[in-house]
């Protein structure tokens, strides 16, 4: 029993940030698209900084 519970919280958290991605990025997909066709910062930077902005929701 202790086992499978251990089993369970370990998958919950692994995946749990990836499923906030997966409906994070296309809600800000427009927003994107127009301040990257306009040249305003590069993907990475954008990744980074909602990263490291998300860090202190996700870890509290």
């Amino acid at each position: 029993m202790l086992t499978a519970l251990l089993f369970f919280f370990s998958v919950f958290w692994g995946l749990y940030p990836l499923y906030n991605a997966v409906f994070t990025f296309p809600q800000e997909k427009r927003m994107q698209i127009k301040e990257r066709s306009s040249r305003m910062y590069r993907l990475s930077s954008y990744f980074m900084a909602r990263n490291v902005g998300d860090l202190p929701l996700q870890l509290l």
